[in-house]
């Protein structure tokens, strides 16, 4: 009925053998390298052409942020000042700041009657009630 042919691979000789178990293995049926070689053709993929190294450095270094300036541009005056200059010109920045938070009144300064005022409102349930002070 129905025949089937089976194909097997022709057997291998000796040095077709001895190739096998090789890690390289030389194309011996390809010919000389020249003709190989000369089947290649160079395409330039992206369809551009690139610029000299020297002007691909001077078109970054015009886009770059961090120059010859950068440190002076860059530095913020807080960074200059010691602990207690910065803490001192942040006080000053919070004060100007304040006016708007409190319905445009001005600041008052905390005096030495002010503070103590303070202090005694801050303890007055510490205080006894039936004593003069």
């Amino acid at each position: 009925m129905f025949s089937t042919k089976i194909r097997t691979k022709p057997a291998l000789q000796e040095k077709d053998f001895a190739d096998a178990h090789d890690i390289f293995v030389v194309d011996r049926a390809g010919g000389d390298e020249a003709s190989r070689e000369s089947n290649f053709q160079s395409v330039d993929l992206l369809g551009t052409s690139y610029p000299e190294p020297y002007e691909m450095d001077k078109e970054l270094l015009n886009k770059a942020v961090v120059g010859p300036k950068f440190e002076i541009k860059h530095q913020s005056l807080t960074q200059l000042l010691c602990q207690n200059a910065l803490a001192r010109h942040n006080k000053a920045e919070r004060e100007k700041t304040r006016v708007s938070d409190w319905f445009n009144l001005p600041a008052t300064e905390l005096t030495e009657e002010h503070k103590r005022d303070l202090e005694y409102l801050q303890m007055r349930s510490t205080l006894d009630t039936l004593a003069h002070y």
